[in-house]
């Protein structure tokens, strides 16, 4: 399974819908989860217990772009062009890793899926993570169901995949090509 690098707002969203913990854990048993120093220190900082409570249980991992480096250039440049800081920081790291293996970006932010999508940087939504979190690292499917009946709402639309339709019938329609993005083998399983 491809690493994950995870944006604030997945990070925040994975929090109020109180599946950071379990989510984090079901997949740190089979690959790297990650975030840039700047989303963890700054764009999270009121949530800094969460994150520094991950990190102290090796869980989470949090990456720095240094300034002289060509990941530190490219950050730079995405900055000059107005991107996202955090953004621009996760992008300018994911790009030093060959293109086969790069993580995967986990937003909910669709500026960010177009860019990542143009960089050449494999995008997933929060629904994606939590997909393969459940069929492929053994997250509960009953605890990820109750906490997503809050997307069945109209109104609450904070974190929801644009296309959702319900948790069973988005199931059935993403879950092979979330596993192809995440690059989960017949192994992972």
């Amino acid at each position: 399974m491809r690493d994950v690098v995870l944006d604030a707002m997945s990070f925040r969203c994975l929090r109020e819908l109180d599946l950071l913990e379990p989510c984090i854990r079901a997949i740190a048993g089979r690959t790297n989860v990650r975030l840039t120093e700047y989303v963890a220190r700054h764009e999270l900082n009121l949530v800094d217990g969460s994150v520094r409570s991950l990190e102290s249980a090796e869980l989470l991992r949090v990456d720095r772009v240094l300034r002289s480096s060509p990941a530190g250039k490219r950050y730079r440049e995405f900055q000059r062009i107005g991107w996202d800081r955090g953004e621009s920081e996760g992008f300018a790291m994911i790009l030093d890793e060959p293109a086969s293996t790069r993580p995967v970006f986990v937003t909910t932010d669709k500026n960010a899926t177009a860019n990542a999508r143009d960089l050449g940087i494999p995008v997933a939504d929060l629904f994606g993570l939590l997909l393969v979190a459940v069929s492929d690292a053994g997250l509960d499917v009953g605890l990820v169901e109750n906490a997503l009946a809050y997307w069945d709402d109209p109104h609450a639309s904070r974190c929801r995949p644009k296309t959702w339709q319900g948790f069973a019938i988005d199931l059935g329609i993403r879950l092979e090509s979330e596993r192809v993005r995440f690059g989960v083998t017949t192994a992972d399983r």
